[in-house]
């Protein structure tokens, strides 16, 4: 009988550090196949408002990505912006990469992050910001951040 072992870990992220359980792959062959970390498939995880993430993007990875609306944005543009700020982000996928093992020591790891927020609605009224008006509005917003821990 084969046997086959798997890992899992809980990482904090965000500002509230939300707790997220990433399951690896098999972890008997690291050195030889690597090891990959990542969110249980049709899983997702609320981890607070957008404003907060991008903050806490900023300041733990050195991006600097736009908290406020720069006022040399187009107007639509910076109501779409500010209309996503304040709502809540939820992960849709997040994994953590370790490859295989070269020569005597191993790559750097690369994480990746996808996100992506709602409109808040307004009552009963689905939330949305005009992009086009009364052709299309927007829903929500996300977007994926990758890095290489170097």
């Amino acid at each position: 009988m084969a046997l086959s072992t798997k890992f899992s870990i809980t990482v904090q992220l965000g500002t509230n550090n939300q707790e997220i359980t990433l399951y690896a792959s098999d972890f008997a062959n690291v050195e030889t196949k690597g090891w990959h970390f990542e969110l249980p498939p049709n899983s997702t995880t609320a981890v607070g408002s957008l404003s907060d993430l991008i903050g806490w993007i900023n300041q733990k990875l050195g991006s600097s990505l736009p908290t406020t609306v720069p006022a040399t944005w187009p107007d639509t543009i910076k109501n779409i912006f500010t209309g996503v700020l304040g709502a809540t982000v939820t992960v849709n996928r997040f994994t953590i990469d370790q490859a295989p093992k070269v020569g005597n020591s191993f790559p750097a790891m690369e994480y990746s992050l996808d996100v992506s927020a709602k409109v808040p609605a307004t009552g009963t009224t689905p939330g949305s910001i005009p992009l086009i008006p009364n052709v299309f509005n927007v829903a929500g917003a996300g977007f994926t951040v990758t890095k290489t821990n170097s």
